[in-house]
């Protein structure tokens, strides 16, 4: 088994991000990483994790950029990061991963973008991968050609080790690039818990 996790980041300072997560009924633990840098451990709206709708919903309500990461059982790393609302870019390390198989005349074949492929024929390697467009959520300066060069190399054998080197690129403190982190919610950082909504109700 490999390593599966959400992880939110929101470039704003805690209190912005408590309050507008607070809100929208968000769970999870919601961690201080720097001044006006937040991330959020188990993501999730009404019970159900899913750190894309956190991450869009707090990108247009708190409002400041925030990204939406996820790790498939080691597979793959896909970043989603959203301003006011809208998504403004989409980076995933291995776009094979992203088809759907489907049985057709030819046997089963790999939709993807619209276009079945042979397995042999599927695409492969990094897509989105340009690191100014993870700018507005670095601490300090930033070096975007190595960023760049984390993103699009083919040299990570696991998902979690590029994203950990994303985000030591990106300047966060050590502690928050451990996989672990995102994993148990266990932090010395300032970090509050945030129950939300329990799954089937509604808010007022």
């Amino acid at each position: 088994m490999g390593t599966t996790l959400n992880a939110v980041l929101v470039g704003a300072p805690m209190r912005a991000v408590l309050d507008a997560a607070q809100k929208a009924d968000v769970a999870g633990t919601v961690c201080r990483i720097a001044e006006d840098r937040v991330g959020i451990v188990h993501a999730a709206i009404d019970g159900t994790s899913d750190a894309e709708s956190v991450a869009r919903t707090l990108s247009r309500n708190v409002p400041a950029a925030s990204a939406a990461c996820f790790v498939q059982d080691s597979d793959y790393l896909e970043v989603t990061v959203f301003v006011g609302g809208a998504q403004v870019h989409s980076y995933v390390s291995d776009i094979g991963m992203l088809a759907d198989p489907v049985e057709t005349s030819n046997g089963i074949e790999f939709m993807f973008d619209g276009v079945a492929y042979a397995e042999d024929d599927l695409p492969s390697g990094p897509r989105g991968a340009d690191g100014g467009a993870f700018l507005p959520l670095a601490i300090g300066d930033v070096d975007v050609d190595a960023l760049t060069e984390i993103l699009g190399s083919d040299d990570f054998v696991y998902a979690e080790e590029r994203f950990s080197q994303m985000l030591g690129a990106l300047g966060y403190p050590y502690e928050v690039t451990d996989p672990e982190f995102w994993l148990e919610g266990f932090t010395s950082l300032e970090s509050v818990g945030l129950e939300g909504r329990p799954a089937g109700t509604t808010g007022a």
